[in-house]
């Protein structure tokens, strides 16, 4: 019983027993041969044994001829003391061990890790089979803002003169006080002193409100390093506060965080900042891009990575805005705004996204200018600095270089209530698309007065969400007849499976929808998740699951298109099973299931039986 042996050592969850229990186990083990479609256990039987381990072969747990599990070898399956209301039979020749009752129990009381691996939730089984973190990375996750060497803020009233703000600033060692403006609060740094000192004579008859910045920028103090680091990148400041309860607990600067793994992170960002021409911009891009991946195999969080990219792209896209306005040689003259959609706008960049964008504008009647003609061609020339830059084509042409995205206000306004009230494929499509928008370059007011006009024509036209919910389902998790994952048997990609078809867009589109019908404003997935559990939308149980499920097939893509962008190869939303271990290839299965359950719900929440 050598192989016995070696082959429990192996597999969860003998694995974390001790060498000479694993030993015991097998002393006890009882082994039996079955040939292909031999039935097992007939239901309604009692089984004298207690756990079922599959040592070679698969078999099938039946219900009313409705596959409720396929086992594979490794799997094992506990068997309940009372007749059985499901059958098990082999689907090919296979040899399986049995362990008695009174074994498994002891094993039980032993060892808190076997309780555990049975009772354990599939969201908790996911959590341990991501990709351990390096422990530089893990940093940026695990240290919290409060663990760092921040400055108890230098608190002062908003009617306060500058000779005392002066004094204050002096006694800071981060040369700054925080102004309480009752409501909300401002900052006041010493180079904000010198060059208010440096144009203003009579400056010292000035009070903090009058100098200060606002809004105070900063981040919960249950945050990350990480985040307090995206906060800083994202408004280009060098302090962030702290709070506790909406109130200023500390402050912290850019020099408390570069000994922990982060100069590399400032660096880039302050590159992109300082960035002239494309060709500077090209050289940030390719140093963003190979960050990522060098995240991805460090085991950064899916979630994390996605916001960073997203960040970078964001500081990417605003300097080549400037640039072009610089080469087109007028600025608009109109309120306007870029927006980013898709994956971007959501916050959920990986490596093989494509342009996603759109530009909204206010018409206003001035003399002697076309502002429609400026904007194409702003739009042409915008386009094609980001095709410079590196950011690919969209080959679904959702760029504002293409007059359906690129309209006035009003045109979007009619463009939005003609697609709820002709529920084609088409509209839905763009209806889709548009629901992750956000503003990355201009007025923001606008883009929050267009999606507010989403949220009304929606709620007058309620029908609509049942079109829009349908695109949720068209996608089935690739899984066979028997439980087993399905591959492309042909073509470019044939071995693989599509994560994003069978996993991740069913549930990022069916949480979309929810959040829609549900005024949800949030739009990153998580988030989205999240609230809908707030408002009782989702039970906890499937608001944990479909977090998990995402964050998990998330990970498992960015690591497979970090693999091809070593190798050379485009990075696309393909996975190779034979790529994965046993642990994540029996998890992805349960993903899938958990995706199915979404998608059952969405038929019956939207009533998709009378649609499809």
């Amino acid at each position: 019983m050598q192989d016995a042996e070696v082959f429990l050592s192996q597999i969860e969850p003998f694995k974390n027993l001790p060498q000479e229990e694993i030993r015991r186990v097998v002393y006890n083990l009882c082994v039996r041969y079955y040939r292909a479609s031999e039935e097992i256990f007939r239901k309604g039987s009692t089984p004298t044994e207690h756990l079922l381990i599959l040592r070679k072969g698969a078999l099938v747990v039946e219900e009313n001829d409705q596959i409720l599990q396929l086992l594979h070898e490794g799997d094992v399956f506990v068997l309940p003391s009372k007749p059985l209301d499901f059958s098990v039979k082999a689907k090919e020749d296979s040899v399986v061990f049995f362990l008695q009752k009174g074994i498994f129990l002891n094993l039980l009381q032993k060892y808190s890790s076997f309780v555990e691996y049975f009772t354990e939730e599939v969201s908790k089984k996911i959590q341990r089979a991501l990709p351990k973190v390096d422990p530089s990375i893990d940093k940026l996750f695990s240290i919290r803002v409060t663990d760092l060497n921040y400055e108890k803020p230098i608190l002062v009233d908003k009617d306060t003169d500058i000779g005392q703000v002066l004094k204050f600033v002096a006694q800071s060692e981060l040369g700054s006080v925080i102004v309480d403006l009752k409501g909300q609060y401002g900052i006041i740094t010493d180079r904000d002193l010198i060059k208010l000192l440096a144009k203003e004579p009579e400056a010292k008859r000035l009070t903090a409100k009058d100098v200060c910045s606002t809004p105070l920028i900063g981040v919960n103090k249950e945050a990350s390093l990480f985040q307090a680091i995206l906060l800083m990148a994202k408004h280009g400041i060098r302090r962030v506060a702290i709070y506790d309860n909406d109130k200023p607990i500390g402050l912290l600067d850019d020099r408390s965080i570069i000994t922990y793994q982060t100069k590399n992170i400032i660096s880039l960002t302050q590159q992109i900042d300082k960035a002239k021409t494309l060709e500077d911009l090209r050289y940030a891009y390719t140093l963003a891009r190979e960050s990522y991946v060098d995240f991805i195999m460090r085991g950064i969080d899916p979630q994390m990575l996605g916001l960073y990219i997203s960040e970078i792209n964001d500081r990417i896209m605003k300097r080549t805005v400037l640039i072009t306005i610089q080469e087109m040689e007028v600025e608009p003259l109109v309120p306007y705004s870029i927006m980013v959609l898709g994956s971007e706008g959501r916050r959920e960049q990986n490596l093989g996204t494509d342009q996603d964008n759109a530009l909204v504008y206010l018409e206003e009647p001035l003399l002697d200018v076309d502002i429609k003609r400026y904007f194409e061609e702003f739009s042409r020339l915008y386009i094609k600095n980001l095709l410079s830059v590196g950011f690919p084509e969209c080959p679904g042409k959702v760029m504002l270089s293409y007059p359906d995205w690129r309209k006035n206000f009003n045109e979007w306004t009619k463009a939005i209530t003609s697609w709820i009230e002709k529920p084609e494929e088409k509209n839905m499509i763009n209806l889709s698309i548009l629901l992750d928008a956000r503003s990355v370059f201009g007025d923001q007011i606008i883009v929050e007065r267009l999606k507010n006009t989403i949220f009304q024509r929606v709620e007058e036209f309620p029908r609509v969400l049942s079109f829009l919910s349908l695109s949720a389902v068209k996608f089935k998790p690739p899984l066979g007849f028997l439980g087993s994952l399905v591959v492309e048997k042909s073509g470019d990609h044939r071995g693989e499976l599509d994560l994003k078809k069978g996993g991740i867009f069913p549930i990022m589109h069916g949480v979309r929808v929810l959040s829609l019908e549900y005024k949800v404003e949030d739009l990153n997935t998580f988030d989205r998740i999240n609230r809908l559990q707030e408002k009782g939308v989702l039970s906890k149980d499937m608001a944990r699951d479909l977090t998990e499920s995402y964050r998990f097939l998330l990970s498992l893509r960015f690591r497979s298109q970090a693999r091809k962008v070593l190798m050379g190869k485009n990075p696309d939303n393909y996975v190779n099973p034979d790529e994965l271990s046993k642990v994540e290839k029996s998890l992805l299965k349960e993903i899938f299931r958990t995706v199915e359950r979404f998608q059952d719900f969405i038929r019956e929440h939207y009533k998709l039986a009378y649609y499809q």
